[in-house]
């Protein structure tokens, strides 16, 4: 059986897949933990992706303006805002309403289907599993 979650998901890489340059792809890894953000850049760039890495809700919306990225991995609670606010804004901008939008939190998810249902691609709770979050990526954004 499906996972309900990708569903939406599906026809939405086929249209980002259809438009999509053939440029490395670029993950946006918005969290307020320095940590986490250092190692994100680390594993990420090591598979071969950018990454652009914010801080703040406002920092994450202008990297978006600036060069919108390929998939998200959004922290749920950030200064100046939330990962909700953010995947809203990704979903409302033509050049990023197809993009997987993934949550990251080290808060206890009681409600993983309500994050799906809102919207969001998955969640990977804190500590990642960065072999997860790996096989993911090659699902998603290889060719």
């Amino acid at each position: 059986m499906a996972d309900p979650g990708f569903t939406d998901l599906e026809d939405r890489l086929a249209r980002w897949r259809a438009t999509r340059s053939a440029r490395v792809p670029r993950v946006l890894v918005v969290d307020d933990e320095e940590d986490f953000l250092e190692l994100s850049e680390l594993f990420l760039a090591a598979d071969g992706y950018g990454v652009v890495k914010a801080r703040s809700a406002n920092e994450a919306m202008s990297e978006v303006k600036r060069s919108p990225p390929d998939m998200a991995l959004l922290d749920l609670y950030i200064p100046g805002g939330d990962g909700f606010e953010i995947l809203r804004a990704l979903r409302s901008e033509p050049s990023t309403r197809d993009i997987p939008v993934f949550a990251t939190t080290g808060a206890d998810l009681a409600d993983v289907q309500g994050v799906l249902r809102i919207g969001f691609d998955g969640h990977f709770p804190k500590p990642v599993n960065w072999p997860r979050l790996r096989e993911m990526l090659r699902k998603l954004l290889s060719p």
